[in-house]
């Protein structure tokens, strides 16, 4: 878990350096760095990463935030800094983190010679009393402990931002090239695919990962067929919407009446599709890197073919997401509820004990509708009123066991004031 990506300095200067390697985590980080700058009245002193996956998110600006970007001589001695915070944060931690695993490799021992020992059956029933009592122990080490990474009570409420005034009038420039109307409303979308992360870049793919326990987390179950969004694109085009299509060249061309394909187009280009984001009254999006810039741009949300339901809750009122279809084999279909459980918590995209569908096209047309009420007015139904209580009491008991739902789950109780899609609310809620 990154910890260390911003450092107070003095009670007025916050020093930052996102991480630039993936979209989603250089934009939320950027996100929650200017929100908490704004926040505490101080001014931000910016380390821009290194081949930071798309540059042009940290031409993202708050105006009651004052900017100033290192030069690059200063610029090691400001990772010296961050890296120094990092370990006194990080310091806090440790000691518990080799008590956690002391606990747990000897839970594992006598958990092998329960299984494999000719044991008495008195001595088997006491070691099996032992094990719950480490299990249990190592629960606990986290508790109320570690702060999770994605601070969502930071990014609350929308900051006001702006491109700066040179980029955005190269932005205007890219825009009339690929011939987008400079006036009028917007909205995104995006699918994830897997060109971005082709060559070994998920995260069961990484060398690190090679011989962990089987069924490992496989993040490319996240992705989804753009060609679904086909009816909520008709109507979004019907009500005076321009739509247009972000994401890289490796993508599948779309070819549907109404919408800009940017990676199809010549006219792509990294400071384009940020300048889109922050004109979009409305971001449709699976869960990926521009879903997270959702939060930076102040753009309202539609997450769709969600597999998480703690990590993807949206943190926004104007927000909403849709949860793919997951089917347990033994079971059947699992429902919004049973995915809030410690056994899915557990198999979080695991292709080796789950099936997941994606959403039809027309349970994103039935989204779409309702993220258009709700950028209006929000106002949520009393299942997703139920159903916002049930995913951060989940998440809130879950934490201590999984270090996914720490990283990404609730921040001091608090998970979002978004919503899931009506019709799987209610059916999740018991309704």
């Amino acid at each position: 878990m990154r910890i260390d990506f911003m450092a107070p300095i003095g009670r007025r200067v916050l020093l930052v350096c996102p991480d630039g390697r993936q979209f989603g985590h250089l934009a939320l980080e950027w996100a929650m760095a200017l929100s908490a700058a704004r926040a505490s009245g101080a001014s931000v002193w910016l380390v821009p990463p290194a081949g930071a996956a798309n540059p042009a998110l940290l031409d993202v600006e708050c105006p009651d935030v004052p900017l100033r970007r290192l030069p690059a001589v200063l610029r090691p001695l400001a990772r010296l800094r961050l890296g120094l915070a990092g370990l006194t944060r990080g310091g806090r931690f440790a000691a518990d983190a080799v008590v956690e695993s002391c606990f747990d490799q000897l839970a594992r021992a006598v958990t092998f010679h329960i299984d494999h020992s000719p044991l008495p059956p008195t001595l088997a029933r006491h070691l099996r009393g032992l094990k719950q009592g480490l299990g249990h122990r190592t629960r606990l080490q986290h508790r109320g402990f570690q702060p999770p990474y994605f601070r969502r009570r930071l990014i609350r409420a929308a900051i006001p931002v702006a491109l700066r005034p040179e980029a955005l009038r190269r932005a205007e420039a890219l825009a009339r090239a690929a011939g987008l109307p400079l006036e009028g409303p917007l909205v995104t979308i995006h699918a994830r695919e897997a060109g971005y992360k082709r060559g070994g870049r998920e995260v069961h793919q990484k060398p690190q990962m090679h011989g962990a326990a089987k069924g490992y987390r496989d993040d490319s179950l996240r992705n989804a067929r753009i060609e679904t969004y086909g009816p909520a694109i008709d109507m979004l085009v019907e009500k005076g919407f321009t739509v247009v299509r972000i994401g890289d060249a490796s993508m599948t061309p779309l070819r549907h009446p109404g919408v800009f394909d940017l990676p199809a187009s010549p006219a792509n280009d990294p400071l384009l599709q940020v300048y889109c984001l922050l004109r979009s009254r409305i971001l449709i999006s699976g869960e990926s890197g521009p879903s997270a810039a959702s939060y930076l741009a102040g753009t309202a949300l539609l997450t769709v073919n969600a597999t998480d339901p703690i990590g993807s809750y949206p943190v926004r009122a104007s927000s909403l997401f849709l949860l793919k279809h997951v089917e347990d084999p033994a079971r059947g279909s699992l429902t919004a509820r049973d995915l809030l459980g410690r056994d899915y918590a557990g198999g979080l995209r695991n292709p080796g004990r789950y099936v997941y569908r994606d959403n039809t096209g027309e349970e994103i047309l039935l989204a779409a509708y309702e993220i258009l009420e709700r950028v209006g007015e929000p106002a949520d139904a009393d299942g997703q009123n139920v159903f916002r209580a049930m995913a951060t009491e989940a998440a809130d008991g879950l934490r201590a066991e999984f270090g996914y739902v720490r990283k990404w789950g609730a921040d001091g109780g608090f998970l979002g004031d978004g919503a899931l899609v009506r019709f799987q609310a209610d059916a999740g809620a018991g309704r």
